[in-house]
């Protein structure tokens, strides 16, 4: 049996964790699927706390962490997992539908890799599993947000997001896991992506810190092109 351990971070909007909450409560639970829900709150306010004695819950995990900046909540909330799928849902993010676990149930089927795409919609507009290689994520303009993919726990010890970002912490950190195994594509939607947050409302740091990945991982895309390179040259001696 599979286990998925779904992160969200808490700071100070007690409607929008309660929609998070709420989303994975009312979803389906697939019998072959065991759903631990880690709640990072850096805020234990009176309406937080009466949310967590009130809802009818019973798999909430609620850690309680200094507020520190949201990637290193999402640290500390990496660290209490031990085993199985991790899955990042913030405060605000939904599941999709009420089938949405069955569909990453299925996908945990099907997946023959440590680390899973899957849709998003993101407002009116469903974001795609797009197919890309890892140079062309490293290269792109575009970042995916992190609900849509799920990690093998075991595939990212030694990994962490790096907290002194404060906008792409998690672009660095999905690159990196992609760095270490390959990726699977599932073509079914299974997050609302709030959004509106930092990352669309500051795009010269955004900007700025997307460059600062790319120089701090040009290392291996070096690696990358030599050995793609060095493959086409073999191919086209073997074809003499």
């Amino acid at each position: 049996m599979e286990t998925l351990n779904i992160i969200s971070i808490f700071k100070n909007d007690t409607s929008a964790i309660k929609r998070t909450i709420d989303s994975v409560y009312k979803a389906d639970k697939p019998q072959n699927l065991v759903i631990n829900h880690f709640i990072c709150a850096s805020n234990n306010d009176e309406s937080f706390q009466e949310l967590i004695r009130n809802h009818p819950s019973r798999n909430l995990i609620i850690a309680s962490v200094t507020d520190e900046g949201i990637y290193n909540a999402m640290n500390k909330g990496l660290a209490r997992v031990e085993q199985g799928w991790v899955m990042f849902l913030n405060g605000g993010d939904t599941l999709y539908s009420r089938s949405s676990l069955v569909d990453i149930s299925n996908c945990i089927k099907k997946s023959d890799s440590n680390l899973i795409q899957m849709q998003t919609q993101v407002g009116l507009k469903i974001t795609p599993a797009a197919r890309y290689s890892w140079l062309q994520l490293f290269l792109g303009r575009r970042m995916h947000a992190h609900p849509s993919f799920i990690f093998k726990r075991e595939s990212l010890r030694g990994l962490s997001f790096d907290e002194s970002y404060k906008i792409v912490g998690d672009f660095k950190f999905i690159l990196e896991a992609f760095r270490e195994s390959r990726m699977n594509f599932m073509e079914c939607v299974v997050v609302n992506f709030e959004g509106g947050g930092i990352s669309s409302s500051d795009l010269p740091n955004l900007i700025q810190e997307s460059n600062r990945v790319r120089l701090e991982l040009s290392h291996y895309r070096i690696a990358v092109t030599l050995v793609r390179l060095w493959n086409k040259k073999i191919k086209y001696f073997s074809h003499l």
